[in-house]
């Protein structure tokens, strides 16, 4: 009877049987491996084990159903601000497009200017129970995966977090934005998931091993970094004419944008950043600044993409989006 191994966290377990696993209700981030094997797969993505479980997910949604209609619950609202935040690509400054050109040395440059304070108010919206059950990111599984792989509150994410961004010490503001982005960006090592298993990794595992993963890490780990130090982050999944790719962005505010944009000037001037910066409205006034390793520094150009979703880590939630 073949065996299998599970790791939920950090913990190795086992061997259990399939009927053992079943029986210990994991959660679908936890992995599972045979006992003859090195390879560990995710257990929702594992063939002996999905069945099982999408049958679980599916008598739950039917039950839920059921219980929002029967109850007449479609009536009920969570109380939180507009649901259509649908925003638009803006650049601060008229340029045409065109691919960013880096010198290897931006990221060692003195500023003169202090960094600026970071002042906003955490995004809010009014949900719909019915339409949240609905949306499409609600009901893929990927919305809790990465809510929880956003660890931001693990001693380790919080320590690493505040490590890098005393180099600007003060309350939150773009110097420590700035650090973060830095220390990513330049610590990176792309590696890819296991061929036909896409992995979220916990922003803590990927700071454990060095800072290696793929790009949905990379924007797990800016978003995780940035909410460990009080900021507000929302990471976003894209598909484009060149593929699908995950990136982070930063929520700015309302104020002193313009100043904010001076110290990014001045702080990446061997960059293409003198063109502009490129940032996102809300429907609220905030803007976000896009934190997307193609960018190459903060404000960079956006990859190119026509339609994704978007989640906000601190509030749990999803918006679908097509431009």
């Amino acid at each position: 009877m073949t065996k299998y191994y599970v790791k939920d966290g950090f913990q190795e377990k086992g061997p259990f049987t399939i009927r053992e696993i079943k029986k210990l209700r994991l959660s679908k981030f936890s992995f599972v491996r045979r006992e003859d094997s090195d390879l560990w797969t995710q257990i929702d993505l594992h063939p002996e084990f999905s069945k099982h479980r999408t049958t679980r997910v599916r008598l739950a949604f039917i039950a839920l159903f059921i219980f929002v209609v029967g109850g007449g619950l479609s009536i009920f609202f969570i109380a939180y601000k507009p649901t259509n935040l649908v925003p638009e690509d803006n650049f601060l400054e008229e340029t045409t497009p065109q691919e960013t050109l880096i010198v290897k040395d931006i990221y060692n440059q003195k500023v003169s200017m202090a960094p600026v304070e970071i002042v906003f108010e955490p995004t809010v919206y009014k949900k719909k129970l019915f339409n949240e059950f609905l949306k499409d990111c609600n009901s893929s599984g990927k919305k809790s995966q990465i809510m929880t792989a956003c660890n931001y509150s693990n001693p380790q994410v919080r320590n690493k977090a505040v490590t890098v961004a005393g180099k600007s010490p003060g309350s939150f503001n773009i110097g420590q934005v700035c650090d973060i982005y830095d220390y990513c960006y330049t610590n990176w090592k792309y590696v890819n998931d296991p061929r036909g298993n896409e992995i979220i990794e916990y922003a803590s595992n990927t700071i454990k091993n060095g800072l290696n993963g793929d790009c949905d890490d990379f924007a797990v780990l800016m978003g995780a970094m940035i909410l460990a130090i009080g900021g507000e982050a929302r990471i976003n999944y894209a598909q484009g004419p060149e593929g699908a790719h995950a990136f982070t962005e930063v929520n700015l505010g309302q104020k002193d944008f313009l100043q904010i944009q001076k110290y990014l000037k001045e702080r990446y001037k061997k960059s293409d950043i003198s063109k502009g910066v490129w940032y996102k409205d809300d429907l609220q006034g905030n803007k976000w600044l896009n934190l997307d390793w193609f960018a190459s520094y903060p404000g960079g150009k956006y990859f190119n993409h026509s339609s994704g979703t978007i989640y906000y880590i601190m509030q749990q939630y999803c918006i679908d989006l097509n431009k």
